[in-house]
């Protein structure tokens, strides 16, 4: 009787299982496969059919909600690996019910040209569209989203815009890895705590990034290979390591303001930095990883911090043109195996008062025959950007003289502004007492041009955009490409090659309004 009774029980409960899960078809023509998530509040979750993918082609519209023997189910969650290879697909519609995008769901879609994310997804899972290389233009993550997955997008080469929700905490690793199309500054956003392993590896095209100050961590090739980004590289106050390899070959930085938590440059960080010109380690390092800054061939002028205790093998190879080098630290900084190998004969080794003899005797130093004495006060004097303009120090602190000049030069099309302690002396002789930063602030000139223009330079006007009652009115004297989002990130017009638009708006608020994939508008809108 028990075994009877045991064998019921197991085929009511296969036919309970059964009825969790069914077939049907969608608005747009597809068999959609639903699983009953949960039977209280009535929730399902979608995915291709058993019977496979081969009808998912063209325009998919996932429904909000769906009946099944009575009874109405909201959709609100993608499955693993939902649509997974479903290269026909050109457009995914979401329903606002979903907040979960789980792993794989629509890995290799590479028919898919546009992606518009729901409003209300909280959860972006791993490798949800990996390889999505079809999808082109702005990426938009939407503001609810507080999880992205590893290597989300990964590999979607035709992206170009990135923007990514406030409610993330990290960026998890290989996420943006190969986005090679990414060309616009990216603003990693503030609640960020961590950005993961080559996170944004490759991304070759991406042209600035903005780290915030909730920055704690830099991984391993975060930005390896990103040989676009230029101008200076801000690392927040909060950031106390930088990973292998974290920035390597990223060719066109030409400075670097480093945080004031930072105690370890790992492997390799900035290896291939060919722009950087002056280096200013700053006062809380103690340790440069083997390889930290090898081949950043313009580098000219070094500064050590007094907290420096050791430098790893071949930190500084392949720096031809360096030619001043000034150490704080009293006792030498351990040097491993050819720490430097090329350098200019005359290279200036600026030490401590007092201090030449240990310098001198040292095994790693004693490689330099020029030393001179400073007084034992850090003085660092940068740029906000190189890109716009360059400092220099002419008079260094000796042991004699607390006195340090130094001045700003602005360079074409730009002009300086001021120190960041309000003096608006391009040149100045300051006595110092204490460590010091001098930062110098530059404008753009409008009346000069960066460089001289060629026709190859000319490029379009931006649209004028104005707004009306209930509508965005986009126009220009020349074709343009334009979008329009709401607040909540989801994508309410586009339109190519258009010398005029008017864009009607479904509620009075803020709306962002998109023009050539480079000049972005917030306008606010009256029903």
């Amino acid at each position: 009787m028990k075994k009877i009774c045991f064998i019921t029980l197991l085929m009511c409960f296969n036919l309970a299982a059964t009825a969790q899960e069914f077939d049907a078809v969608c608005s747009t023509g597809q068999t959609l496969h639903y699983r009953v998530t949960s039977t209280t509040q009535h929730n399902v979750s979608v995915s291709c059919p058993a019977t496979g993918s081969a009808q998912m082609i063209g325009a998919l519209e996932i429904p909000s909600s769906v009946t099944f023997e009575g009874n109405t189910y909201t959709v609100t969650a993608l499955r693993t690996f939902a649509f997974n290879g479903c290269n026909r697909l050109t457009q995914i519609i979401f329903p606002n019910t979903i907040d979960s995008i789980n792993d794989h769901a629509f890995y290799e879609c590479t028919g898919l040209t546009s992606l518009s994310l729901p409003p209300y997804v909280s959860y972006i899972g791993d490798y949800a569209f990996a390889k999505c290389n079809g999808l082109t233009d702005s990426l938009v993550i939407p503001d609810n989203v507080t999880f992205i997955g590893s290597s989300a997008f990964y590999k979607c080469s035709r992206i170009t815009a990135l923007r990514l929700s406030n409610s993330i905490s990290s960026i998890e690793d290989f996420t943006f890895s190969g986005c090679t199309s990414l060309t616009e500054p990216v603003i990693i956003p503030n609640n960020v705590k961590i950005i993961g392993t080559e996170s944004f590896f490759e991304c070759n095209n991406l042209s600035g990034v903005t780290l915030p100050q909730s920055l704690t961590r830099i991984k391993t090739g975060a930005f390896e290979g990103c040989v676009s980004l230029s101008g200076t590289l801000i690392i927040p106050d909060s950031v106390s390591n930088i990973g292998e390899m974290a920035f390597y070959n990223c060719h066109r930085l030409s400075g670097i303001h480093f945080g004031r938590s930072l105690s370890t440059i790992d492997y390799c960080a900035f290896g291939g930095c060919r722009s950087i010109v002056r280096l200013e380690i700053p006062n809380t390092v103690s340790n440069i990883g083997p390889l930290a800054f090898i081949d950043c061939s313009n580098l000219t002028r070094l500064t050590l911090p007094r907290t420096l205790t050791h430098v790893g093998q071949s930190a500084f190879c392949g720096c031809p043109h360096l030619s001043r080098i000034t150490c704080y630290s009293n006792t030498p900084p351990t040097l491993d195996d050819v720490v430097f190998d090329t350098f200019s004969a005359n290279i200036i080794v600026y030490v401590p008062c007092g201090s030449i003899e240990d310098y001198t005797s040292d095994n790693g130093w004693n490689i330099f025959s020029n030393y001179a004495e400073t007084y034992n006060i850090t003085v660092v004097v940068q740029s906000i950007d190189e890109n716009m303009g360059s400092v220099d120090i002419t008079e260094y602190p000796t042991c004699e003289s607390l006195f340090v000049s130094f001045n700003a030069t602005p360079k074409r099309g730009y002009y300086f502004t001021h120190w960041n302690d309000g003096d608006t002396n391009a040149v100045r002789t300051e006595a110092v007492t204490e460590d010091i930063i001098y930062t110098a602030y530059f404008e753009r000139d409008s009346t000069i041009p960066v460089d001289p223009i060629g026709i190859n330079d000319i490029r379009p006007s931006e649209p004028l955009i104005t707004a009306q009652q209930g509508a965005i009115v986009i126009q220009n004297d020349r074709p343009f490409h334009a979008e329009v989002y709401d607040v909540m990130g989801r994508n309410i017009f586009r339109a190519s090659q258009t010398n005029h638009a008017i864009v009607r708006v479904p509620t009075t608020g803020i709306y962002i309004v998109r023009t050539d994939n480079k000049y972005s508008r917030k306008i606010w809108v009256q029903k």
